[in-house]
């Protein structure tokens, strides 16, 4: 179990992941959630009540995660479990700035959108969305889909 940090999630903090995500209720994944949870934090849940949740009928439109508190394989089985099945846009706000952190996020399809400073310690901000995560290759399109340059040149 990774050490428990002297503190939990500055608040400071968590105002400015709620300046990413205006307007919408969010579903707060963290195993010591902040006291008292914001209001603009619709459900909180644990980690390991987060993988035992089933697919939904329909996904949460935003999942804030917070990491300092979970080993590393069950964060990124949390990610998974929540980018599939629970939410159409994900945050995750860890403690520290590594490379190793990085490759780990960037491998889920997350990126980075900010270093955050906390009381001189820094914290990394990623998110994920259904709608930016991949971009249409150029190539995808209907004028290429279906080769006519090779109609009735080839046997198949």
């Amino acid at each position: 179990m990774p050490s428990e940090p002297a503190t939990s999630t500055p608040v400071s903090l968590l105002e400015k992941v709620r300046e990413a995500v205006p307007d919408r209720d969010v579903l707060l994944i963290s195993d010591h959630p902040p006291s008292p949870v914001p209001e603009w934090v619709a459900m909180t849940l644990s980690s390991t009540e987060t993988l035992a949740m089933p697919r939904l009928e329909s996904r949460h439109a935003c999942g804030l995660i917070l990491t300092p508190w979970m080993e590393p394989e069950q964060v990124d089985a949390v990610i998974a479990h929540l980018r599939d099945f629970l939410s159409l846009e994900l945050y995750v706000l860890h403690p520290g700035d590594t490379l190793e952190q990085a490759r780990r996020m960037g491998a889920l399809g997350l990126r980075c959108l900010e270093i955050f400073d906390a009381d001189g310690q820094p914290w990394g901000l990623n998110h994920f969305s259904l709608k930016t995560y991949k971009k249409t290759p150029s190539w995808l399109n209907s004028r290429f889909w279906a080769n006519p340059q090779r109609w009735n040149k080839f046997r198949w």
